[in-house]
This record gives structure tokens, C-alpha cells and sequence, in this order.
């Protein structure tokens, strides 16, 4: 039980998370790349963007989904200000 734990630069790298509850822990500038953090209970969008991540991080598809249409929207946005 990580719930309300400060894990704040903390490396998670190739960690094994699943499961894990993580309800308002603090995962500013956590390293989570690599680690594995399907069926973690309360993780947020903001706690993931806090945190480093990489490719190989596996999230809950409702954040995976969540993210890369963040991207997305980031892509088309930094295309639009090329365009001006």
C-alpha cells in the first residue's frame, strides 16, 4: 500500500507495480520507466505526468488512452504553430 506515500524522485525503473495502491501518493519526478503499473488502483493522469516515463512503461488502459490523445493533441498543436 502506497497510498499517500511521498515517492517523489524515487526509481521505479522495470518495477513491478501492478496492483499497487497508489491514491494520492506524490510521484513528482519518480522514475517509472520501464515499470509495470496495470491494475494500480487511484493512479491519475496528473501523478503520471509528474513522473518520468518511457515507452516501455505499461499504464491502465484508461490513462494509456488518456495520454496519447494528450500527445496527439500536443502534435496537431505544435503543427499549427509551425504553420504561422
Amino acid at each position: 500500500n502506497l497510498q499517500q506515500a511521498i515517492l517523489g524522485q524515487a526509481n521505479f525503473s522495470r518495477a513491478d507495480l501492478r496492483g499497487a495502491d497508489l491514491r494520492e501518493a506524490d510521484l513528482d519526478g519518480a522514475n517509472l520507466c520501464g515499470a509495470d503499473l496495470t491494475n494500480t488502483i487511484g493512479l491519475t493522469k496528473k501523478q503520471v505526468e509528474s513522473a518520468t516515463i518511457d515507452e516501455k512503461t505499461r499504464l491502465p488502459d484508461y490513462l494509456r488512452d488518456l495520454l496519447l490523445k494528450a500527445r496527439e493533441l500536443k502534435a496537431t498543436a505544435d503543427e499549427w504553430d509551425n504553420v504561422r
